[in-house]
């Protein structure tokens, strides 16, 4: 199974940030993060070519499909172009 979450959409759990016409659930969120973790979402931002709030979608969406992975006895792991696992992610 892949899933793209380019829209930032994971099948009916979509979340999108203020402002959003679209978003199944919508709100404004407002934080208080690291000037490290601030400075990963502004570079993660750039790396996508979007926004601060499309790092955060996708984030929630990822997540998203990682706990429902787990709650489904899977595993989350990257792997790499044959399919062997490279990185098993724990802590979910």
């Amino acid at each position: 199974m892949t899933s793209d979450l380019s829209t930032a959409g994971v099948k009916s759990a979509t979340f999108t940030a203020s402002g959003s016409s679209t978003a199944t659930f919508q709100g404004a969120f407002r934080f208080t993060a690291s000037p490290e973790t601030s400075e990963e979402i502004d570079r993660l931002a750039r790396e996508i070519h979007g926004s601060t709030e499309d790092v955060l979608a996708r984030a929630v969406a990822l997540l998203s499909l990682a706990v429902e992975a787990r709650n489904q006895g899977k595993r989350v792991a990257i792997v790499d172009a044959t399919n062997h696992v490279d990185t098993e992610i724990t802590g979910i």
